[in-house]
């Protein structure tokens, strides 16, 4: 308006210059601007140039780069290449592009070189808002039939691959050899790209705007078009799974309004659904597997309980476990009651009804048991849990070992398998109630166990079979001290798992076979890798009622083995994430958190605060009582066991003594009483016998003395039968005793072969620990040359294993002296 109100009056020599910028393919959709420049082209005023700005061609472009990067043009010219595929040559766009690459180190200046890039990293890179805007605005300008096939590509999404686009070519019912040419012509075009047999668009914005192009009108029957199409293909026995993921994503934009009258067609649309969650399921992705699930759900008939019942009850009762296995708790209840309030007998509602029960079980272990022999009374097993005691629990014990001793435990492998739909129930009403019992540390899982196994020696064996065998085998160890026994038949469990699904049953039974049975007879090294597949299958199978005490198994045990630090701290984060996005807390703030706080202390690294686990670790809670009050009762024995550990390795004898007076039912096996049938050792009490030889030379009071002898007696054993883990343990304990004694010749001898025998072993933090208490011994005698070896062979692996702040204490132990 400035402009067009100057007249003829001005004088020749005051003139303003006045720029602007438009895009051509705006100025016939905004009637001003089209008003304007008419205006300014028909005043005597007012003199218009107009100055067409195009983009460079590439050989421009080259130029360009060649003298901005002061390399040859043969060696930009690659470089250039997907410059202008990125930018359509804009010289604005082309500057803004190269400052990303720097910014983002794609193009980095190396002094000695020049200029340095990685061609394929820059292709991966998504072209700019700016651009894809421009881009955009040529869709318009397409041909018909060109424009119907990005219109199809789009209805897909970002991306696509070319077998999806082959099936579904047809779409409008002729040969539909026009969709790929037209494909080829608009990846020329820079709207889309083309990797491998993948399509994709070069940004979200034109994938949008082609969608949008689509008349309203004509979406929903379009989408349905192609999804006649593909649905063949997901029919086919063995077909790739990615063709019933996008037809039941197109399905589900289609909606289930638009198929309201078509009966046929909903059930179809929800079964489609049922069998993508299924698939989602299987590969650990809850989240998309509920969602396929509540579409699946949507597309039933209102009165589907009756007409639709088999589809109905899938949908509800994988939902339900699909809830369950994302931590969504109240969703799992809601779900879970469609099915127990429609469910036609036991059987069809059991599933479901089990789901129910283990979310009742979070808030109350207790009320969740009184369910189960509620539901072991209709099944016809009328047990009476208030006659069961200790006694007779341990009696079953005794006489399920008979049964199994010998060779007698590979009659399971000739076993047929159990068909008894009744029995199988009561096996995995029984199954829960071991896994309940066993966070409790009651002595009623052993006496299940045994249940379970007479069951199955006369009806068959069956999953559930599989792991009463598993968990049996180290109580078979803790109440006989049959390690061979115990051994022996967590072997045939291993064996018996050709039988079915592995990765159902890893998560169940590698806890207590790798994390306590063959870690008595295997080298600790070999125990670390099963673990670690239990843990991942856990949370890929949504098994967190055993992802906990995997876990635990294999942090525990991974740091024993010598696993550096700084990896298991990532690896303690990473469990940390996966916890939180399930929503299971208790080992997060119980068990991950303090153990993070712990190897923080030891190496002095630490997390970026804004982390959850740093955050959780900063915490003054009193972690042992919150596992008390929660009824966490295994989490609560890892708290106790871990400030033991805290306090040996700090050194304050007094604190780890004080632990282990306040927590006699912990440590009572430890002091030579009986072990319970469902005693949870994960530390070795290495660490419980040094706290009592260290007492011992400071009070001289005999029970400490006497204790620290019974803990030796243990080793001795653990090492007669696994020298690789358990021995340098042995000669350490022996040495100390000896040093209690004041037997200086035997506790030199002692300290060496203990020293020499972790570094057999290649148990670094072991190396560690037996040269640091060498050293302090030799500081005692006054042997000052033997002490300083032995100090910096304790500081070398202490930083090898990645405890720094723990390797500077040691340095300083000869000064300190």
């Amino acid at each position: 308006r400035v402009v067009t109100n100057f007249d003829g009056n001005c004088s020749s020599t005051n003139k303003i210059l006045f720029v602007g910028a438009y895009r051509t393919d705006n100025v016939l959709e905004e009637v001003k601007l089209k008003n304007m420049i008419q205006e300014f082209e028909a005043s005597d005023t007012i003199n218009t140039t107009e100055v067409t700005l195009l983009g460079f061609h590439l050989e421009s472009l080259n130029e360009m780069v060649s003298e901005a990067l002061c390399l040859p043009r043969r060696k930009t010219k690659s470089l250039s290449q997907i410059i202008y595929d990125k930018t359509q040559g804009f010289p604005l766009f082309v500057v803004e592009f190269l400052d990303a690459l720097w910014t983002e180190k794609l193009l980095i200046h190396n002094p000695a070189d020049g200029w340095e890039w990685d061609v394929d990293a820059i292709d991966l890179k998504e072209i700019s808002k700016s651009v894809a805007e421009l881009l955009a605005c040529k869709l318009k300008k397409l041909p018909v039939d060109v424009l119907s096939g990005v219109q199809v590509l789009s209805c897909f999404g970002s991306h696509v691959d070319i077998e999806v686009l082959e099936a579904a070519k047809n779409y409008e019912g002729n040969s539909g050899t026009s969709l790929m040419p037209a494909l080829d012509l608009v990846v020329k075009e820079g709207l889309v790209e083309r990797a491998g047999p993948t399509f994709t668009f070069s940004h979200d914005l034109i994938q949008k705007a082609a969608f949008d192009l689509v008349p309203a009108g004509n979406r929903i029957p379009l989408l349905q078009k192609l999804v006649s199409c593909l649905i063949p293909c997901c029919m086919l026995e063995g077909g790739a799974d990615s063709f019933l993921f996008v037809t039941v994503d197109l399905i589900n934009r289609i909606g289930s309004d638009a198929v309201l009258n078509d009966p046929t067609q909903s059930q179809l649309f929800a079964q489609l659904n049922l069998d993508a969650g299924k698939k989602f399921m299987a590969l650990g992705n809850f989240s998309s597997a509920t969602e396929h699930f509540k579409s699946g759900i949507s597309f039933l008939k209102t009165n589907h309980w009756k007409d639709q019942y088999e589809l109905s009850l899938n949908l509800f009762e994988n939902s339900a476990l699909a809830y369950y296995s994302e931590g969504n708790h109240e969703q799992v209840v809601i779900q879970a009651n469609h099915v127990l309030s429609n469910g036609k007998s036991f059987e069809d509602k059991f599933k479901s009804d089990c789901i129910f029960i283990n979310v009742i079980a979070i808030g109350s272990m207790d009320r969740a048991a009184e369910m189960l022999y509620d539901r072991l009374r209709q099944l016809g097993e009328n047990i009476d849990p208030t006659m069961i005691g200790p006694q007779l629990a341990f009696s079953e014990c005794v006489s399920t070992r008979e049964l199994l001793s010998g060779g007698q435990k590979n009659i399971f492998l000739q076993l047929p398998q159990m068909s008894d739909r009744t029995k199988l129930m009561e096996m995995r009403l029984m199954a829960m109630l071991v896994q309940y019992y066993t966070r409790q540390k009651s002595f009623m899982s052993g006496y299940f166990l045994c249940k379970m196994i007479r069951i199955s020696l006369q009806h068959g064996h069956c999953e559930d079979a599989v792991f009463a065998l598993a968990a049996f085998s180290p109580l078979i160890i803790r109440c006989f001290s049959d390690v061979d026994g115990g051994y022996s038949l967590a072997r045939t469990a291993i064996s018996m798992m050709k039988f079915y699904n592995s990765n159902q049953l890893i998560p169940r039974i590698y806890w207590s076979i790798y994390g306590t049975v063959f870690v008595l007879k295997d080298p600790i090294q070999s125990l670390i890798d099963p673990l670690l597949n239990a843990c991942r299958l856990s949370f890929t199978n949504g098994n967190f009622e055993f992802a906990t005490i995997n876990t635990i198994q294999y942090i525990s045990r991974s740091l024993q083995a010598g696993k550096k630090i700084p990896l298991v701290m990532n690896e303690l984060n990473a469990f940390a994430n996966q916890y939180k996005l399930q929503s299971h807390m208790s080992i997060l703030r119980l068990f991950l958190a303090p153990m993070y706080r712990w190897l923080s202390s030891l190496s002095g690294i630490s997390l970026d605060s804004n982390e959850l686990l740093a955050q959780l670790a900063a915490s003054s809670d009193d972690v042992i009582e919150v596992a008390k009050v929660k009824n966490e009762f295994v989490l609560r024995e890892m708290a106790i066991r871990l400030s033991l550990v805290e306090a040996v390795f700090s050194r304050n004898f007094r604190q780890a003594a004080q632990v282990l007076l306040n927590y006699p039912d912990i440590f009572k096996a430890l002091f030579g009483e009986q072990v319970g049938m469902n005693e949870f050792v994960l530390f070795p009490s290495i660490y419980v016998g040094l706290v009592l030889f260290q007492m011992a030379r400071e009070t001289r009071e005999p029970q400490w003395l006497q204790n620290g002898i019974n803990v030796l007696a243990t080793f001795e054993n653990r090492s007669s039968l696994n020298a690789w883990n358990f021995e340098w343990a042995y000669l350490l304990l022996k040495a100390e005793l000896h040093y209690t004694k004041g037997e200086t010749n035997a506790a030199v001898q002692a300290y060496d072969l203990s020293v020499e025998s972790a570094q057999k072993s290649r148990l670094i933090p072991k190396v560690a620990i037996a040269c640091e208490y060498a050293a302090h011994y030799f500081l005692n005698i006054g042997a000052k040359k033997r002490a300083q070896e032995m100090i910096q062979r304790s500081h070398n692996a202490f930083m090898e294993w990645g405890a720094g702040r723990k390797a500077a204490a040691i340095n300083n132990l000869m000064d300190l002296k």
